[in-house]
């Protein structure tokens, strides 16, 4: 069954983040005003409580401008992942994200200048206190947060990390067809990657194993470029948890 056969009632409704694309590309161009306003609070963060609720007000809003920025893009694009369209606003949102991460990275290692004993002092300031578990756990964190020049670097690379992410949902969920899976009474189920899962859990035998069957067949055939995916983003885990000063991958991931 194709997308636009199915009732709008079973399919997810986007306009909660934006109405069509024209909206999208609005939002775009201010999530790029907003970072440029934010570049401007640079080595003011901590002057005063002020200028530091002001700074975290302006990043909440910049931040959930450019998640829905992403969001809408990723989920446009797995509505049908061999539409040009959305691919090249996925790419476009990855890049935005990674120029975003970019200029903001400052803000850390600014902040993370001060001792935390005389940072709690900014957090007096009663519209601040909400904030002071996130501020905890930065502080945490201070061993593996690196200069403003090494973040920015960090920042810009990430475009490139989730290259083998992008390039393995692609491969799986655009360029690989499987055949249907046939069940005991000779009836075809369409198998995908999305229906697997589910005839897997049939009470038919035969159709439980012809679908094994086919779908691992496909992959059979897609293992070296499989494997060779697998191990980047094991490489690209090891080498941000080394430059993070993590003793391992599995460190990092669980800090």
């Amino acid at each position: 069954m194709k997308r636009e056969e199915i009732a709008p009632q079973y399919k997810w409704d986007l306009t909660d983040l934006f109405e069509n694309d024209e909206a999208w590309e609005n939002v775009f161009v201010e999530v790029k005003t907003l970072a440029d306003q934010f570049r401007l609070l640079k080595g003011s963060l901590t002057s005063s409580s002020e200028k530091l609720l002001e700074s975290l007000k302006l990043q909440e809003d910049l931040s959930r401008k450019l998640m829905n920025v992403v969001v809408y893009a990723k989920m446009k694009q797995d509505e049908n992942t061999k539409a040009s369209t959305y691919q090249g606003l996925v790419a476009r949102a990855e890049g935005l994200m990674s120029e975003v991460g970019e200029i903001t990275a400052f803000a850390v290692p600014e902040i993370l200048q001060l001792e935390y004993s005389a940072f709690t002092q900014l957090l007096n300031h009663p519209e601040l206190k909400v904030y002071s578990k996130y501020f905890e756990n930065l502080f945490r964190g201070k061993a593996h947060i690196l200069s403003e020049e090494v973040e920015a670097v960090l920042a810009q690379s990430e475009e490139l990390g989730v290259v083998p992410s992008n390039a393995f949902g692609m491969l799986t969920n655009a360029d690989m067809v499987f055949e249907d899976a046939i069940d005991s009474e000779g009836k075809a189920h369409k198998l995908t990657n999305g229906s697997y899962v589910s005839l897997m859990m049939s009470k038919d035998r035969v159709l439980r194993e012809d679908a094994f069957n086919k779908l691992y067949k496909v992959y059979g055939a897609h293992l070296n470029t499989l494997s060779t995916l697998l191990q980047s983003e094991v490489k690209k885990n090891i080498f941000y948890s080394k430059v993070r000063k993590h003793k391992s991958a599995r460190e990092a991931a669980l800090f």
